[in-house]
């Protein structure tokens, strides 16, 4: 069973701003003060110019060159594909607790312990107590 990222508002975001990378200019923006305070490309030349002399705005844009957003998108897809792969995890142990009774061997006695007992307000409820913490999934 593989479980798909959920398409998000921020799926149409990234693409947005891939599109928008693609022409940008590339590489390395940094503030340096000029004719007012611009942010430059160490190739190109001025990226953009503020006209008023405040670096604040220039420093955010040149933070925000094409190879720093692009490796923040990286990360974000990074991050989905892994949440994709917990999702996929956590609707296993779900699809094995609705399947079953309990855990065999547990207690070293023979006894099974009862999913009641293993889940939140059960005797031994430290032991799935994040499990039940996770917000419910739809595979």
């Amino acid at each position: 069973m593989t479980t798909q990222p959920i398409p998000s508002a921020t799926d149409d975001l990234i693409a947005e701003i891939d599109a928008a990378m693609a022409s940008a200019t590339p590489g390395y923006w940094y503030q340096s003060k000029g004719i007012g305070v611009v942010v430059d490309h160490n190739d190109c030349g001025v990226v953009c110019e503020t006209h008023e002399d405040n670096p604040v705005d220039a420093i955010y844009i040149a933070a925000c060159n094409p190879s720093n957003v692009r490796q923040l998108i990286a990360r974000i897809r990074d991050l989905e594909a892994e949440r994709a792969t917990y999702r996929q995890g956590i609707g296993a142990v779900a699809e094995l607790i609705d399947n079953s009774t309990g855990v065999a061997g547990l207690h070293l006695n023979g006894d099974i312990a009862s999913w009641c007992d293993l889940r939140t307000g059960g005797r031994f409820e430290e032991w799935l107590r994040a499990f039940d913490e996770v917000p419910e999934i739809s595979l």
